[in-house]
């Protein structure tokens, strides 16, 4: 799981989302759709469990969330949520 979390650690990810006039996301950009760009990227399999966000993710931008691979080990990403066209 270190080396796991090593790999990990300050990837950069891009999430997009439909927004409303108000510039907010209908709903948010959820853990399992944080996990499944991951996935892609590194082509390893993370769990939407795993993806701790502080907030939900409801506008574009820039956020760093953590991974929890266990107890002790983390990894931080970079996610850039933006609008889809």
């Amino acid at each position: 799981l270190e080396v796991l979390a090593e790999i990990l650690n300050d990837v950069s990810i891009t999430v997009m989302g439909r927004v409303t006039p108000a510039g907010r996301y209908y709903g948010a950009i959820s853990s399992a759709q944080v996990a499944a760009e991951l996935s892609t990227e590194s082509g390893q399999d993370i769990d939407r469990r795993l993806v701790e966000t502080t907030e939900p993710i409801r506008e574009p931008g820039e956020y760093d969330v953590v991974l929890r691979l266990s107890t002790d080990i983390t990894a931080t990403i970079h996610v850039v949520a933006v609008v889809e066209e």
